[in-house]
């Protein structure tokens, strides 16, 4: 299993014979033998070699050819390194320096080194020039140029001007990447742009960033003087536009620039100098200017050897134009001396001279320059602040005026409207946004028909910094149009934004609002006085869109009217207030009430619904019908509790009819059965949704079939001896067994007569006071009848009536004669079904017992006829099903409809301007008031947002009734107020003629009409 290694002669001719022997027998078996060539090396080559020289081994092409045959296994390392089995052709190499070699593969691995390694440089990127020249303006024509490159890159740098591109370098690249080049030719006058191109020596070319640069060699022109060369100590002229402008005058020197129509000027009196001290005046001097323009070139100097000045000051002219003007050439104006000279500039923000006009003051010392008829007059920059400065001469000179001037062309943006679109408000407040420091002109037209709008009133309102505006039509005095109190009704309002320059916005769109004071009518709810749910859905209609406030076991919920005028509130998911709603408690009777409160804020009167929480199934009812029927649409009888439903299931199919008050219900099958035994079932369900357990029965439909008795006698008695009667086939034989649950009775020998009458008489004492289950059964000619069935009760004990209670209590007050209210009465050992009755000042009322309750409704038409402070009684009676009549009970209540006598103002607080401080008006924002009225009263005041809280004042009151109303820091309402004593039964003072009862709380004078003021005794 050894591999030895044995080095054979060199010469291809030589022939060897190879012996394997284990030294004393020759072994003959199999054995293989490698014959191991010499290795040899291959030539590598590039696929090219790239850049400036074509033998220099330097590429950007990474790509190695090996020359081999196709299928000769070959070998490569770089730099003598492990040898790496090569495939195809070629390898690739990454960027770097190399030294590598190939040589023909060795069928086994031994270590043998080529001995003719070949450099190599991979070379695939080049770094991007740069020219570190800043672009700009140029005053030399062979300005010089600097940069970066790859080290020994070559650089070639392209200049275009005027539309062609000419090379006006080239350069090598230094070993640290530089390089520099300064024109030999001048570059002409103009805008150029610059860029530099390398290649390396791998031939790899990359561009530099281009730079723009501006040569200008040409000085400007040499400055002129235009005057005055007189008295006046300003100095005016002409230069290159846009040039600075030195003007040395004596030993001071000025700097200033000429305006876009070239003129400039010299202030010695307002001007600071850029160097040296102001110039004595009166006095004479040497005056030197030159102009130097953007490009640093400076003009030949203009010299003036003498300037004389005599100073005799003028008043300093007044601008009397807005600072701010939407015209980007406004006339400016003001006065001054008349006669005067005027001379106006104008200075950008930069302090730059934009412009310097001239005009003549008039007689009347104003004097007026537009500057849209001024020759070289520039136009304004929207946005931009200028100074204005005006100088008066006559003879002499007047120190400058100055005002700053700033143009605002953009027009406003179109303000919103953001306050709602109804309210109950006949002064409200509309809100809104528009941009910031503008003026809003808010228009309100009352709208006739959607098209036709009359009465327009316009008020002006500021914006805030935020932009947003507020007008409170309770103080807003308007700009035109009729006063602010808007009567009921739709109006139309329009806004529009001015700024200070004058601009105004488009109109907003139009927004409507509605004043509404009308009540809406009370919302309606499901009539429903049983529920089985501990949190019910309560549902109703009401007017569109308002929003409803349902109150149910001392908690508040609101909810929305529909589009199709429903409402409905899950008292299971809404949200109440107080949070945590109780689950209602069965057998209690609770009290629901829906107050509507409309968009604009009126809220309807009180909607009442009694509810009563019952989550008791009804007992099972009982089949009395046979079992059997002859008919194939037969009737199915039977009792239960009344007032259910009696929902009847045969074979599958649902019927459902009515328990009457008696506790009987009875069912026709509308369509015939099959003769054929069918499946029964009948459940009760109870005005609140319990269903019973069911009763169930086998009805046979056998037309052969003996006839079942028929009970006729009565289910309910208070006589033990009453007869049991009834019918069956004359001549049947019936058989009777009567159990009271305990025992059992049975009677044999009854016959039906030949009118198939029957009848079982008792023997005295009778029955017992008790429920009975009596079945009937006949026979005749050997058939059995199917068993007919009758719960018989004999009851000798009367009902008891245990209480009435009305839903307004013990008093009934001028709120509750409003609406309907309720009697609920309560009564032991009574039937369902049966009826109670009530009477009320004559007049009867009823109401059905369910569960021992009966809750009847006496009408508001009915309660408004009651008279004040009289007492009344309730009188109820009730008797059961066997006809026993309960003793009747009587409730009485005291009807107070009548509120304390109406309260008289008396004082309010004033502030110092208040020249009136003993009327009901006042300009204090949170007054005291003092009213007098009944002693021991409670206090609600009205406001024009509707009743004031509590909160947000303090009431005291003296022994003798003086009431006084301390209004706190919450308090924040303007308008009339009312004022009303409450009794402790809910009746308030009435409103009216009479003494007054109100007071007014504004900001600003109003001045009222007596038509719809109330009249007082103030007049």
């Amino acid at each position: 299993s050894a591999i030895n290694e044995v080095a054979l002669g060199s010469n291809p001719t030589d022939t060897f014979v190879i012996t394997i022997s284990d030294g004393a027998l020759v072994n003959t078996g199999a054995y293989t033998v490698h014959i191991i060539g010499a290795r040899e090396d291959l030539k590598l080559y590039m696929v090219e070699d790239t850049g400036a020289s074509a033998s220099d081994n330097i590429t950007s092409a990474p790509r190695i050819l090996v020359g081999v045959d196709n299928g000769v296994n070959w070998e490569y390392n770089t730099f003598g390194g492990p040898w790496i089995t090569g495939a195809n052709f070629g390898f690739d190499l990454p960027d770097g320096s190399y030294r590598a070699g190939s040589v023909q593969a060795r069928i086994i691995g031994t270590t043998t080194s080529t001995s003719n390694l070949v450099a190599y440089k991979i070379d695939t990127f080049i770094t991007m020039p740069t020219i570190q020249s800043t672009g700009g303006t140029y005053t030399l024509a062979k300005p010089p140029f600097t940069g970066t490159a790859e080290a020994g890159s070559i650089v070639e740098l392209f200049d275009t001007v005027n539309g062609g591109t000419v090379k006006i370098a080239t350069r090598t690249a230094s070993l640290d990447g530089k390089w520099n080049f300064t024109p030999t030719n001048n570059l002409i006058d103009g805008n150029h742009t610059l860029k530099a191109i390398t290649t390396d020596l791998a031939g790899n070319i990359s561009e530099s960033l281009q730079i723009n640069i501006v040569v200008d060699t040409i000085a400007p022109n040499t400055p002129t003087i235009t005057g005055p060369l007189s008295i006046e100590p300003m100095l005016r002229g002409m230069a290159e536009p846009g040039a600075i402008v030195m003007v040395t005058i004596g030993a001071a020197t000025y700097r200033t620039f000429a305006a876009v129509n070239g003129a400039w000027g010299v202030d010695l009196i307002n001007d600071a100098p850029f160097s040296g001290a102001t110039p004595t005046l009166p006095g004479s001097y040497s005056v030197r200017v030159t102009a130097t323009d953007a490009s640093g070139n400076q003009s030949a100097p203009l010299v003036m050897q003498t300037w004389a000045i005599t100073l005799i000051p003028l008043d300093t002219p007044v601008i009397t134009s807005t600072a701010i003007t939407r015209f980007v050439q406004p006339t400016i104006e003001g006065t001054a001396k008349p006669l005067s000279i005027i001379t106006l500039e104008i200075k950008d923000a930069s302090n730059n001279s934009v412009g310097i006009f001239s005009t003549t003051t008039a007689a009347n010392g104003r004097w007026s320059i537009n500057l849209a008829g001024q020759a070289n007059a520039p136009t304004l920059n929207a946005g931009q602040i200028y100074n204005v400065s005006v100088l008066s001469t006559m003879g002499n000179l007047s120190a400058s005026a100055t005002s700053n001037l700033q143009v605002l062309i953009t027009i406003p943006g179109i303000p919103l409207i953001t306050s709602g679109t109804i309210t109950n408000d006949n002064t409200p407040t509309i809100t809104g946004t528009a941009d910031a420091a503008t003026l809003v002109l808010v228009t309100i037209e009352r709208d006739l028909n959607n098209s036709v709008f009359a009465g327009a009133t316009v008020f002006q309102v500021n914006t805030n910094i935020n932009g947003t505006w507020v007008l409170n039509l309770d103080s807003a005095r308007p700009l035109s149009g009729p006063l602010a109190t808007l009567r009921d009704g739709r109006y139309r309002l329009l806004a529009k934004a001015v700024d200070f320059a004058g601009n105004q916005s488009a109109n907003s769109a139009p927004h409507q609002l509605v004043i509404d004071n009308t009540d809406p009518l009370p919302p309606t709810m499901q009539p429903f006085f049983y529920t089985n749910v501990a949190k019910p859905i309560i549902v109703g209609t009401g007017e569109l869109n308002s929003v409803i406030t349902l109150t149910l076991n001392n908690y508040s919920f609101t909810t929305t009217v529909a589009s199709n005028r429903s409402w409905s509130v899950d008292t299971n998911t809404a949200t109440p207030t107080p949070a945590g709603f109780q689950s209602l408690v069965n057998g209690t009777t609770y009290q629901a009430s829906a107050i509507s409160t409309d968009l604009a804020g009126n809220s309807s009167l009180a909607a009442i619904q009694s509810v009563v929480m019952d989550n008791v199934a009804p007992v099972a009812p009982i089949i009395i019908s046979p079992a059997v029927s002859l008919s194939l649409t037969p009737t199915i009888e039977g009792i239960g509790q009344s007032g259910t439903t009696a929902i009847i299931n045969i074979d599958g199919t649902i019927y459902r009819t009515n328990v009457s008050s008696t506790g009987v219900w009875s069912f026709t099958v509308p369509t015939s059965l099959t003769i054929t035994s069918h499946s029964v079932g009948v459940t009760l369900a109870d005005a609140a949704g319990n269903i019973s357990p069911a009763a169930l029965q086998n009805l046979l439909i056998d037309p052969n079939a003996l006839p079942a008795p028929v009970f006729t006698s009565a289910r309910y008695t208070n006589n033990r001896m009453a007869p049991i009667t009834g019918t069956a086939r004359p001549g049947s034989s019936i058989a009777l067994t009567i159990s009271d649950g305990s025992s059992l009775q049975t009677f044999s020998s009854i016959v039906a007569n030949r009118d198939g009458a029957w009848q079982l008489n008792f023997s005295a004492p009778g029955l017992n006071t008790n429920i009975f289950t009596v079945i009937a059964t006949a026979t005749l000619d050997a058939k059995t009848s199917a068993v007919s069935t009758m719960i018989l009760k004999i009851d000798k004990a009367p009902p008891v009536i245990n209480s009435i209670v009305t839903s307004f209590g013990s008093t009934l007050n001028l709120a509750e004669t409003t609406r309907s209210q309720t009697a609920t009465i309560s009564i032991s050992d009574i039937e369902d079904g049966k009826v109670v009755g009530i009477t009320l000042n004559s007049t009867a009322y009823q109401g059905i017992v369910r569960n021992g309750i009966a809750i009847i409704t006496i009408p508001a038409t009915d309660l408004v006829k009651l008279t004040q402070n009289t007492s009344y009684e309730i009188r109820a009676n009730v008797s059961d099903f066997s006809g026993n009549v309960a003793i009747e009970a009587q409730m009485v209540f005291l009807v107070d409809i009548e509120g304390p006598a109406r309260p008289n103002f008396q004082t309010i607080s004033s502030i110092s301007s208040d020249i009136y401080s003993n009327d009901a008006f006042t300009a204090d924002p949170r007054p005291v008031v003092t009213f007098a009225g009944e002693s021991g009263q409670g206090v609600v005041i009205y406001g024009p947002q509707g009743v004031v809280s509590n909160s947000l004042y303090t009431m005291t009151e003296s022994p003798a009734g003086t009431y006084s109303i301390a209004f706190n820091n919450g308090f924040s309402s303007t308008g009339a107020f009312n004022f009303r004593l409450v009794d402790s039964n809910g009746n308030q003072s009435p409103d009216g003629p009479g003494t007054q009862d109100y007071f007014q709380i504004n900001s600003a004078p109003i001045l009222y009409d007596m038509i719809s003021m109330r009249q007082t005794s103030m007049g």
